[in-house]
Parts: C-alpha cells; structure tokens; sequence
C-alpha cells in the first residue's frame, strides 16, 4: 500500500486545495475541492464511471473532532478538464430540460 504525503496548497484557480502525488509524480487534487470551486457540490454520483478518479484514503477530522480514516477522491490535472467538461454537458441538460417544463407550465 503506498504511503500517500498531503499537502494544503494555495491554487491560483482554487484557492486552498489539498494535493498529493501518485506513484508516477503527478500531482492529485481533493475532487470535491475542485467542484466546489467550479461551482459544483453534488458531482460524484453523475461522474461515477465517466471521468477517472483515484480513491485514497486520509486522515480526516470529524465534526466530533475525532481522526477518522476516510476514503477521498482525487483526480488530476487531465481529468479536472474531463470533470469541468461532463459537468457542463450535464448542467446544459439539466437547464434544457427546466425550460422545456417551465415552457409547458406557462402555456397551460
């Protein structure tokens, strides 16, 4: 199992984000720092299959102030642009599909 090293880095795009490395060097960030940055909060279930993520395991502190380990994902620099991309394309459908209902709504 590798040894994983987080670090809190201060993103020109994302502000404060935790990194850390994979095995060939690249650098990961915290997916949902990313989406939250993105203007995304609820992104796992609609990317579940279609943008690659690496799960890692961290320490984290719960609301009860404990240390807990917790499975996290992360994702890289190529896959962030794949996750900006799925989420525009299922935003787009999303907002289409509300103004084909509001349409109907106002000629009832």
């Amino acid at each position: 199992m590798e040894e994983y090293k987080f670090r809190e880095v201060d993103h020109p795009l994302f502000g404060k984000i935790i990194t850390t490395q994979d095995e060939a060097g690249y650098i990961l960030y915290k997916a949902t720092e990313v989406a939250k940055a993105i203007g995304f909060i609820h992104f796992g279930q609609r990317l579940n299959g279609k943008v690659d993520f690496e799960v890692i395991t961290m320490q984290v502190r719960n609301p009860l102030g404990y240390i807990i380990r917790k499975k996290v994902r992360f994702i890289s620099e190529k896959g962030i642009r794949e996750m900006i991309s799925r989420l525009g394309q299922l935003e787009t459908k999303n907002v289409v599909a509300r103004q084909k209902r509001y349409i109907k709504l106002l000629q009832q």
